[in-house]
């Protein structure tokens, strides 16, 4: 759900992410005219948060060295 859709089903955005009780939160908001900018402004932001999340996600895994990539350290051996 991109932001243009946010501008028209707020609660949608937090519907799609598993995120129920504010989604029905956001869809009260909804409903009472008075507080539909609001919602879309919280929609919104929650849409621009996710994509900053994705491209630092990206960014982590692309420049990521390669001993925290998931290389084998050094195992140690338990004294018996």
């Amino acid at each position: 759900m991109n932001s243009s859709s946010a501008l028209w089903f707020p609660a949608g955005r937090f519907f799609n992410d598993g995120r129920l009780l504010f989604g029905l939160i956001l869809l009260v908001l909804q409903v009472t005219i008075i507080f539909w900018p609001l919602a879309i402004s919280i929609a919104r932001r929650q849409v621009n948060r996710l994509g900053v999340e994705r491209l630092l996600a990206e960014l982590s895994d692309a420049y990521r060295p390669a001993s925290a990539a998931g290389a084998p350290g050094k195992s140690f051996r338990k004294a018996a």
